[in-house]
């Protein structure tokens, strides 16, 4: 039994709190049709603690209140998965199974996992977010830039080498925290300190590289969720899927290749990204083995 699949499940609704935690309530925020859910959605949780549970969280702060809950629901993930079960974690290179024998490993191997959730969204953002949002109606940019704090806080220039580091330090804690499948011995073994460090280095750029994979995955459920508003008639998702689409197509949105009715701009971009995968995965795995 694998629990990859609830796994992202339940990181997403983590998501949900380490935002709240790290943004203000901004009334502003609610005008945006995709931030605007996830802050009622932590705001009504922390409104509901501080009603029904006052002695415990009625004289915190709001962020604090979201930390604890943050926190809680990291420990029940951990506790969430049967023991029959197998917890893989994949980044870069790197793929590790969870030790579920003990407490502390399962904690742990919680929190990796967030961390890698984590690792793809940063990702995401430096690509598409070059610094703060400034024109409220541009709903992506503004979405990605608050999902993705602290690290949009960031200078952009400091944040490629922030993503490297945060990817190296999950791949030194997966060694630590889990059962190595793809390196025997672990990544340390016996090599030197310094070939380490510059493996777990090329597995960071390779977790970076994967979310070339992730976005080709959302723009094909977009474009399949863009035929599906067509034939329902359904406004909502219609205008979701072609706001995103637009956004991650960036400049080719605006040479459509189109044959009649249908756009083939979205199934072009989908083919680059999977090529350029692959061209970026060829040469990091080629250093990767020179230094086994």
């Amino acid at each position: 039994m694998r629990f990859e699949a609830w796994d992202t499940l339940l990181n997403m609704v983590l998501l949900l709190f380490w935002y709240g935690f790290w943004v203000k309530q901004d009334r502003t925020l609610f005008f945006n049709p995709f931030l605007g859910p996830m802050s009622r959605a932590s705001g009504t949780v922390v409104g509901f603690l501080k009603k029904n549970v006052k002695p415990l969280f009625a004289p915190l702060p709001d962020r604090v209140v979201l930390l604890i809950v943050f926190i809680t629901l990291l420990v029940i993930r951990s506790f969430l998965v049967p023991g029959n079960s197998h917890w893989v974690l994949d980044f870069g290179f790197y793929s590790c199974l969870a030790n579920l024998g003990s407490t502390f490993s399962r904690i742990a191997f919680s929190m990796v996992s967030f961390c890698v959730f984590l690792f793809k969204i940063w990702g995401i953002s430096l690509i598409f977010v070059h610094g703060a949002p400034r024109n409220s109606f541009d709903h992506c940019t503004e979405t990605i830039h608050y999902a993705s704090k602290p690290f949009s806080n960031l200078r952009f220039d400091w944040r490629p080498l922030v993503l490297a580091v945060f990817g190296m330090t999950i791949a030194f804690l997966m060694e630590q925290v889990g059962r190595s499948i793809t390196e025997q011995g672990g990544l340390f073994a016996d090599r030197p300190p310094l070939v380490s460090i510059a493996r777990y280095f090329i597995i960071a750029l390779a977790g970076w590289a994967n979310v070339l994979i992730l976005l080709r995955t959302v723009l094909f459920l977009l474009i399949i969720g863009s035929w599906v508003s067509m034939f329902t008639s359904s406004q909502p998702l219609m205008h979701f899927c072609r706001t995103w689409l637009d956004f991650l197509l960036g400049p080719l949105r605006r040479y459509p290749l189109r044959v009649g009715m249908i756009d083939l701009t979205p199934l072009i971009m989908i083919f680059a990204l999977g090529y350029l995968h692959h061209l970026i995965m060829w040469i990091l795995e080629g250093s990767y083995l020179k230094l086994v």
